[in-house]
């Protein structure tokens, strides 16, 4: 795999943005120059005004108010889907709603979205007035049909990308279908929700009918908690308006005030609540509520973000981090049979599509998602969908958009896939099992088309620091903002030091002794490393890229440095780069 590194070029700074050098440092560094830029009270939100759809939605949902219509929400089996799902249960309940219930597919049963088979299962059991859809539904054509003609009305809110021909409901808001008018095309699917239910409380108060039934004008900053969860989980881009959405939500978090289940959500996860940044929904929350969708179903992971009881939450927390680990030793023995599987395909061409009769349909995302970056192409993993199917997930390098691919392979040989959908980055379909040898030969064909320059994995850090700055006041100056993420990555640092000593920790982790100039050396972990571990020499110089960290022993404090790459023949000299226009071009 080829791998280029660059340094992040700062912009100069219109005004002091008034905050810790080392902060005033990043935010230059991704081109913030302006306090208003990192300004995240809910102030700087961006107004709903711009949302298409907003309008029909709220008046739909005004009139089903008034008549108290049943409401049932349609969500995803993941945790944008669980979490989107659990705020408009809870949104449109204080909004005064008294009918609301909800309905998450099941992956292996029903499959995604709002398709005939729900509809049918969703009239059978709950017999809705209005289907709200969140985080899916865009692509619903059949579904949406199916639902019109047994007289249910269709509220889709996604942030998927559209097709070329849109579903006919009675009121679709997505971000991605009005950019032009909307500022931030990258909420996530629980933004969106969200944002729905900011314009129905403005609706229902310029209508009077708060003052009307004599109660106050509900508050929704309580709705953050789930917001913050959902945006980090998706991996949407963290632009201004979603900083400052995760921003609040965090600080609900630390405050206490999180909701129940969050609540027993986080203490099931280990994450201390006083202290949680993005990554810790990351790499430790948002894996163990992904696991019910994965391994089990959703509905779990719903019922835990909506729980009142105590004792029933952390029972389904506890369920959940359970769910994890049975989906942490799936995923370890289908990686084993793919990298075999990977040691004979033919390295020319680019694109990897792998299929084995016994991988689990709720895994194959995370493996698609291991594979490409262990090998930096686009991957997609297939499992047995029964029926002669397939379902595959798909996960793409930076510059190649995957769905465009499915698009591409949709219009030259429509009989290839049966569905699909999705992100630039990642994508789910569904193609005919006999079909599987010529998609690969189709899709390994476009994908060898792309530019061999986006082949080429881009490590971009924020420069040197002093060996002074590698300091627990600088890694915790980093951990209380908190809202890194997608598109406004964690700080990446990149020191020359001396490699001391070296030692493999749980035969797949290793463990670094550095010299960075300090009075004395400093300990790093690199994770996942140990095929690295041959590369690195006792007493060898090197490049490390790495994040800082903050641990707890014994009441004392401890830096963490975390390894993140090596350069084990580092350059004299790194050239700063414009990471804006690298990206753009």
């Amino acid at each position: 795999m080829n791998k280029q590194y660059l340094q992040r070029s700062s912009v100069v700074a219109e005004e002091s943005l008034n905050c810790e050098p080392i902060l005033e440092k990043l935010f230059l560094n991704r081109g913030i120059s302006k306090r208003s830029d990192i300004a995240t009270g809910l102030d700087n939100l961006l107004k709903p005004d711009g949302l298409s759809g907003l309008q029909e939605a709220c008046s739909l949902l005004t009139h089903a108010l008034e008549a108290q219509n049943k409401i049932l929400v349609i969500g995803d089996y993941d945790v944008d889907g669980a979490t989107a799902t659990a705020l408009a249960v809870r949104g449109l309940t204080c909004l005064g709603f008294s009918n609301v219930t909800c309905l998450v597919p099941n992956r292996f049963r029903t499959g995604y979205g709002l398709n005939p088979m729900i509809i049918d299962e969703a009239c059978e059991v709950e017999q809705p007035d209005y289907i709200i859809t969140v985080d899916n539904g865009i692509s619903s054509i059949e579904g949406v049909r199916h639902a019109k003609e047994k007289g249910i009305k269709v509220i889709i809110t996604d942030h998927h990308l559209p097709g070329d021909t849109l579903p006919e409901a009675d009121a679709i808001v997505n971000p991605q279908c009005c950019k032009e008018h909307f500022a931030s095309s990258n909420l996530a699917g629980v933004g969106v929700m969200f944002y729905l239910c900011i314009a129905l409380r403005k609706h229902l108060e310029q209508k009077g009918w708060f003052s009307k039934k004599q109660k106050p004008v509900p508050a929704l900053a309580g709705l953050l908690d789930l917001v913050a969860i959902g945006t980090v989980a998706d991996l949407v881009p963290l632009d201004k308006n979603n900083r400052v959405l995760v921003a609040q939500g965090l600080k609900r978090i630390r405050n206490g005030k999180a909701s129940l289940g969050v609540s027993a959500l986080l203490r099931a996860c280990k994450v201390d609540y006083r202290q949680i940044g993005s990554s810790d929904i990351s790499f430790r929350v948002a894996p163990k509520l992904n696991a019910a969708g994965r391994m089990d179903d959703m509905r779990i992971g719903v019922s835990c973000l909506l729980s009142d009881d105590q004792h029933k939450a952390n029972q389904l927390a506890r369920m959940l981090v359970d769910f994890n680990a049975n989906r942490q030793d799936v995923q370890h023995d289908m990686l084993r049979k793919a990298d075999d599987m990977l040691r004979q395909q033919d390295r020319v061409l680019k694109g990897v599509c792998l299929y084995h009769k016994d991988w689990h349909e709720g895994v194959i995302g995370i493996l698609a998602s291991k594979i490409k970056e262990a090998i930096y192409q686009p991957v997609i993993i297939f499992a047995d969908g029964g029926n002669g199917y397939l379902k595959g997930s798909a996960r793409s390098v930076s510059g190649i958009n995957i769905r465009e691919i499915l698009a591409q392979i949709a219009r030259e040989e429509p009989d290839l896939l049966e569905k699909f959908g999705g992100h630039a980055m990642a994508a789910g379909m569904t193609i005919k099992a006999a079909s599987l040898t010529d998609f690969k030969k189709r899709f390994q064909r476009l994908c060898s088309m792309q530019d061999p320059l986006l082949y080429t994995e881009t490590i971009i850090s924020d420069g040197a620091l002093e060996p002074s700055e590698i300091s627990c006041h600088t890694a915790e100056a980093i951990a209380n903002y908190g809202v890194w993420g997608q598109g406004f990555e964690e700080p990446l640092f990149s020191n020359q030091a001396t490699v001391l000593s070296k030692r493999i920790i749980k035969q797949k982790h290793v463990q670094i002794e550095l010299d960075f100039g300090h009075a004395k050396p400093i300990r790093a972990i690199w994770f996942f490393a140990d095929k690295q571990y041959d590369k690195l020499a006792v007493q060898q110089d090197v490049q490390v890229y790495y994040q800082l960290g903050v641990t707890e022993y014994l009441g004392q404090k401890q830096l963490s440095i975390i390894v993140k790459d090596v350069e084990v023949e580092p350059r004299a000299k790194k050239v700063a780069v414009d990471v804006r226009q690298a990206v753009e071009a």
